[in-house]
């Protein structure tokens, strides 16, 4: 996995244009 915020994305339903955490 290279972004950690595209590893969240891997295992977690983020709705399109939805702010991660």
């Amino acid at each position: 996995h290279a972004d950690n915020n595209l590893d969240i994305q891997e295992f977690m339903i983020i709705p399109d244009g939805a702010p991660l955490p």
